[in-house]
């Protein structure tokens, strides 16, 4: 028998295109990688249930918005209409200019959401060096300590690492409970499909 969930929350994934946030979705969903070369036009639903350390689950509703939607008031009413209860801004540490978005994407989170909490991804850390990885993350904390960033998170929705950490954050801040951890599922580490399989 299935447990019921003892919160739900709707959380938003926004950041650049082809940074990997419809991959994440669709690993946390299926346990499955997508390697998806198409964009997300408007916003697609991820309804996923994270199992936890107190023997239930919660469920997250997750808003993944295509990276080509407009910014400034456009992206604002769309983030608005989701009542959001937390953010997840991923960008790609490849490439630049998805770096560059992300200040931009949170001014429109803090405009829409102003009191959510909010928690910064760089995805694909899996192509870069541990030397350059370290660096990233210094980087981050860094801006961190001065305010002028929110809590960054290391991941690799390919390698299947670190794709709770962000979720764990913004649970904890939204039960109230520090000690609330999530627990991994048991699906497989490497999977490559095709992208209508997480549809």
């Amino acid at each position: 028998m299935a447990c019921k969930p003892i919160s739900k929350f709707n959380v938003l994934l926004v950041g650049g295109g082809g940074v990997g946030k419809t991959s994440l979705g669709c690993r946390l969903k299926t346990g499955a990688f997508v390697d998806k070369d198409s964009c997300t036009f408007g916003v697609d639903t991820w309804d996923i249930q994270f199992q936890t350390n107190r023997d239930d689950h919660i469920h997250v509703s997750l808003f993944d918005f295509g990276g080509q939607n407009r910014g400034g008031p456009i992206r604002v009413e769309q983030y608005r209409g989701k009542s959001a209860d937390g953010a997840i801004i991923m960008y790609d540490v490849l490439c630049r200019a998805s770096k560059k978005e992300v200040n931009a994407v949170l001014e429109d989170c803090l405009t829409a959401c102003e009191s959510i909490p909010i928690v910064i991804v760089g995805n694909k850390v899996d192509s870069i060096d541990e030397e350059t990885k370290t660096k990233v993350i210094k980087e981050w904390e860094k801006m961190t300590k001065v305010g002028k960033a929110r809590p960054f998170f290391p991941m690799s929705v390919k390698g299947n690492v670190g794709l709770l950490e962000p979720f764990q954050y913004l649970m904890r801040h939204l039960t109230g409970d520090d000690q609330l951890k999530l627990i991994p599922s048991d699906a497989p580490d490497f999977v490559i499909v095709t992208t209508d399989m997480c549809s």
